[in-house]
């Protein structure tokens, strides 16, 4: 029997190879989810050992988590990848990993660190011509950090209070998606809920991909005690990565497990009291990118897809073969940076064959840097997350700056 957590349990039905997007482009075994399973069994069982070429299929998984969505025996890809990294971290020693693990570690983890080096990024980002950094964020993204409280709200529709609402701010999230968590509080307080903005900090979910998991659990346990520090109803999150990460806790702690229970996103929360007509609709058609972890790790998608639809004058359509990830998925792209490339490249082609819609809707900070970048030449073309549609849609978007 595996020490693993479900490595014995894959009958190799190959249900997961069509969803898997290295499988896509690859097509060999060592490059989808039956594969690399049967590659950790080999290593566990010590029948291989842990060479470059069974390290390298296996670090090649995004943990997009779309095989754990058509896997009849319910495997956790995400929880075997994790395990796996942290046991064989030492044997992983190609400079990309050993740089995106120092990332993580000193960087990501520290508020002030990651400011400073994100206002590095940003000057350099401006000075650089785009096409010298196509995967990367522009100036306007890398903004500089601002104050935990929470814009005034100019606008109440409801004088009775709906309940209280902490918005997680996070770590890249909070520099890259700034403005959204902003949007987000000023939507749920136009209509009636008391909300405040966390304090910056990261929740571990880069880092349990990487195989950080001791540093994963510290971080979630920290950000916990944040977000429960002044007894919110609802812990909002809406970056999906992150709403995964908290949605499925790595230890016991009741902590984890208070946030776990009260987490959901903007949309999800506005679903629960009900919304009128929006007086300035957003014009149709919407296309629907939903990020993988919202699909397959919360699997939350259906609340923003109303969302949407209720916003919109118009069609609301999901991204043909939303179930393929568009290659961002955390730090992948800079660890992976050909085979992200690639992913982007299918990503792009499946929003040309659904017809070029002017308007796609995708709410994960790696997604909506990742779809700007591969749209940034297409004219009339807006990436934006749900949020921002919503907040248009109510009149508070031009509040916020």
């Amino acid at each position: 029997m595996s020490a693993l957590p479900g490595l014995d349990d894959c009958v190799h039905c190959g249900l997961c190879l069509p969803v898997c997007p290295t499988y896509a482009i690859d097509r060999r075994e060592s490059q989808n989810p039956r594969g690399r399973i049967a590659a950790l069994r080999a290593i566990e069982e010590g029948r291989s050992a842990p060479t470059p070429g069974l390290l390298r299929g296996l670090d090649d998984c995004l943990v997009c988590r779309a095989c754990e969505s058509a896997c009849p025996s319910g495997i956790s890809m995400e929880g075997l990848m994790m395990e796996h990294r942290s046991r064989t971290s030492d044997a992983r020693s190609d400079g990309r990993t050993v740089a995106e693990r120092w990332f993580l570690r000193a960087v990501v983890s520290s508020p002030g660190v990651l400011d400073r080096f994100l206002g590095v990024a940003r000057l350099g980002r401006s000075l650089l011509p785009a096409a010298l950094l196509p995967d990367t964020p522009g100036p306007s993204r890398l903004r500089p950090a601002r104050a935990a409280s929470p814009p005034a709200a100019t606008s109440r529709l409801s004088t009775e209070t709906k309940g209280r609402a902490v918005l997680l701010r996070g770590c890249i999230a909070d520099r890259v998606q700034d403005r959204e968590t902003r949007l987000a509080a000023r939507l749920l307080s136009h209509f009636g809920f008391e909300v405040s903005i966390s304090a910056p900090g990261c929740c571990g979910a880069l880092q349990r991909h990487s195989g950080l998991v001791d540093l994963a659990r510290e971080l979630s346990l920290e950000r916990a005690r944040d977000l429960l520090s002044g007894e919110p109803d609802a812990i909002v999150v809406d970056s999906a990565g992150c709403g995964s990460a908290l949605h499925e806790p790595l230890s016991d702690a009741p902590e984890l497990h208070a946030v776990a229970e009260r987490g959901t996103d903007t949309p999800s929360l506005l679903a629960t009291i009900g919304l009128p007509p929006p007086p300035h609709p957003i014009p149709g058609p919407v296309v629907f990118a939903p990020p993988c972890h919202q699909s397959h790790g919360t699997r939350s998608t259906e609340a923003t897809r109303s969302l949407l639809e209720h916003i919109t004058e118009g069609e609301v359509v999901l991204l043909p073969g939303e179930e393929q990830c568009c290659g961002a998925a955390g730090t992948y792209f800079l660890r992976r940076p050909a085979k992200s490339r690639q992913l982007g490249e299918r990503a792009k082609e499946r929003w040309e064959r659904g017809g070029r819609v002017k308007t796609l809707a995708t709410g994960n900070p790696g997604c909506l840097l990742r779809w700007e970048s591969l749209l940034r030449r297409e004219p009339g073309v807006e990436v934006a997350h749900p949020v921002t549609l919503a907040a248009r849609a109510y009149g508070l978007e031009s509040e916020e700056r």
